[in-house]
């Protein structure tokens, strides 16, 4: 099964920066942006409670769609957005199922994961 059609995002609080320069992230880094920034309704994540309104394409394309999955900047827990672009939880398996199927999509994501707990561990060890 190819993996067209297939987006994933992270979601984060938008901060109004250009994306060809550095920003200060929710975690307190500088990063350089490298994804699409797509403006999304204001909402929060269902696990750890924390208020988003942007969503950065991993492939740098189009915005978000119900049914997309993303990553949640602060936590990094696995969400997919709803109707209405609200982030709610995915079913249970049905992230690790859609990783299995599109394993370039899969990659990226955990990578995603796995970057965010990274960075996460960082700022609090300093």
């Amino acid at each position: 099964m190819a993996d067209v059609g297939v987006n994933g995002f992270f979601s984060t609080k938008r901060l109004g920066y250009n994306p060809s320069t550095h920003r200060s992230t929710s975690l307190g880094l500088s990063v350089m942006v490298l994804f699409s920034d797509h403006h999304v309704p204001t909402s929060r994540c269902p696990f750890c409670e924390n208020e988003m309104d942007g969503a950065a394409n991993v492939e740098g394309g189009r915005g978000p769609i119900p049914g997309d999955f993303t990553i949640c900047i602060h936590c990094a827990q696995p969400l997919i957005f709803l109707a209405g672009l609200q982030l709610g939880k995915p079913k249970p398996g049905e992230f690790e199922a859609v990783c299995r199927i599109h394993k370039k999509f899969g990659i990226k994501m955990r990578a995603t994961i796995a970057i965010i707990r990274n960075l996460d561990r960082k700022r609090r060890s300093s």
